[in-house]
């Protein structure tokens, strides 16, 4: 009985000190279970574009940027490391530039980049939009990815109509043959969007050279360098700011040809001459003089002939 006594005291004793250890152990970790002020042991990850959820307008008719500013922010423990990289996409095939790309946080913070959207040149009475979203991807180890997103719109207007080249080669034509050792071009150009500085031709890889003229233009190219054959002459004008579209006419150069360059039939290039003016008309008139003497002396003779039989002879009959 006694030894039976003595066990149950021991056994109680030890339950009651596990018991008290138990306690007394998990003491600490109740104390570091995070609270409602604690930081988050997962980070927590967003992203925000400024104006948010607005549209970023601008007026252009050459095309321009739109710059967007954004923050981003991440609430973590300070023993977490966070790796956080942005990219963008546009529902328009425009161009994006997104800095800083990628930012580092070993504790909570938040930091600011910038995302730029390159539109292009508007078209008068149109209006282009695209909408932008910047997506923010945070890797933390062991954890999957964090994903977070931010969205804006972006809307290009136009006011007034985009300029407008119109530049035109008069001479030569197309497909004309050029002969000698220079070639004369000449043309028209005007320009919407203000006055033309100059304009400016080469033959085939020439060098550029500068025509005389701008809204009635005409310029002297050296073709001697080149071999007989098919070459293409290159026009284009500029205006401050502004360069318009190459204009080309394809020639076949021969070296032997008579025809001007212009691909105008040869012909007399002096004034006319009244003498000049009536030959077409002389052999005309002439062979109608000849065919009304004709018929004229036809008629005479018959009218002779016959006034001769019927009239009586005179001497038989005094006889």
């Amino acid at each position: 009985m006694g030894m039976t006594a003595s066990h149950n005291s021991l056994r109680r004793t030890m339950a009651i000190a596990v018991a008290m250890s138990i306690v007394m152990g998990a003491t600490p970790f109740l104390v570091l279970l995070p609270t409602e002020a604690a930081p988050n042991p997962i980070p927590i990850v967003s992203v925000s574009l400024y104006p948010s959820q607005q549209r970023a307008e601008v007026t252009n008719e050459e095309g321009g940027v739109v710059h967007f500013g954004g923050n981003l922010t991440v609430d973590q423990m300070d023993w977490i490391t966070t790796v956080v990289t942005l990219t963008a996409s546009i529902s328009e095939d425009w161009d994006l530039a997104i800095s800083p790309e990628s930012f580092t946080f070993q504790k909570s913070g938040t930091v600011k980049f910038t995302v730029s959207v390159g539109v292009p040149a508007g078209t008068n009475s149109t209006e282009l939009g695209g909408g932008l979203v910047v997506t923010a991807s945070a890797k933390v180890p062991i954890l999957a990815p964090i994903i977070s997103t931010a969205s804006a719109v972006v809307t290009v207007r136009n006011s007034s109509p985009v300029p407008v080249w119109d530049l035109r080669i008069t001479s030569p034509l197309q497909g004309a043959v050029v002969g000698g050792d220079s070639v004369t071009v000449r043309g028209t150009v005007t320009f919407s969007g203000g006055t033309v500085n100059f304009v400016e031709a080469r033959y085939c890889d020439g060098p550029w050279v500068t025509a005389d003229g701008t809204t009635d233009w005409s310029v002297e190219l050296d073709c001697s360098n080149f071999v007989d054959g098919p070459h293409t002459i290159t026009t284009r004008a500029k205006a401050e700011g502004s360069t318009s579209k190459p204009v080309y006419v394809n020639v076949t150069q021969d070296s032997a040809a008579a025809a001007p360059a212009s691909g105008n039939p040869s012909g007399p290039t002096g004034p006319g001459t009244a003498g000049d003016e009536a030959s077409p008309y002389f052999m005309p008139l002439l062979l109608i003089v000849a065919l009304v003497t004709c018929i004229g002396g036809a008629y005479l003779y018959i009218r002779h002939r016959r006034t001769s039989t019927g009239r009586p002879d005179l001497m038989i009959h005094n006889l």
